[in-house]
């Protein structure tokens, strides 16, 4: 099982490579398509290596494909996200339903005549009265600001203990990762049954 283990090992490490760039290309709705297609074909293709492979014993086979059924097919989510997989493959590309957030930041200094500077003692007594401005810090005027783009399928159905809809489609892909860490690993020890 060497070989499709390394096989399905190295489909992971694409599948991981095209969620990184997810991040990457978040800005760039189409290419954070092309990204998500190519990640949701690697991931998808992780499963039939191991569980179809020739050198593997019947029983284990046997094994691999219900841990597949039991732990992958039955969720609403791979079910979903395999779905558009076969879309993308098969019929159209993927178009995620997008968003941008724009967040600004701005920091003033107070105008000069504003300013009036006054110390007191512990009493509370003025100590000395200033009319003259200190010196700004530097950057005292300036503007940041910060653009998240967000993706999610509002196409996809209600979980049983969550809407599918709401959630970023990174983290859907983190989770599709997970998943094919724990098949993995799986395979590693034999698929043992639960």
């Amino acid at each position: 099982m060497a070989e499709p283990f390394e096989h399905a090992r190295r489909k992971l490490d694409a599948a991981r490579y095209f969620r990184a760039q997810l991040d990457q290309t978040g800005d760039q709705p189409r290419h954070f398509a092309y990204n998500l297609e190519a990640f949701l074909m690697e991931w998808r293709s992780i499963f039939p290596i191991l569980s179809l492979s020739d050198l593997q014993a019947r029983p284990e086979r046997l094994r691999a494909d219900a841990w597949v059924v039991d732990r992958i097919k039955k969720d609403p989510l791979f079910e979903a996200l395999k779905q558009k997989r076969d879309i993308a493959v098969h019929r159209a590309p993927l178009m995620p339903s997008g968003s941008v957030m724009v967040m600004l930041e701005e920091h003033v200094s107070p105008p000069e005549e504003f300013l009036e500077i006054e110390l007191r003692d512990t009493a509370g007594h003025p100590v000395q009265r200033s009319e003259a401005p200190p010196d700004p810090p530097a950057g005292a005027e300036s503007e940041t600001y910060t653009i998240h783009f967000t993706y999610r399928f509002p196409d996809l159905p209600d979980g049983p203990r969550e809407d599918l809809r709401t959630i970023e489609i990174r983290v859907l892909c983190d989770r599709l990762i997970a998943a094919a860490e724990d098949f993995l690993c799986a395979a590693a020890a034999g698929f043992p049954s639960s």
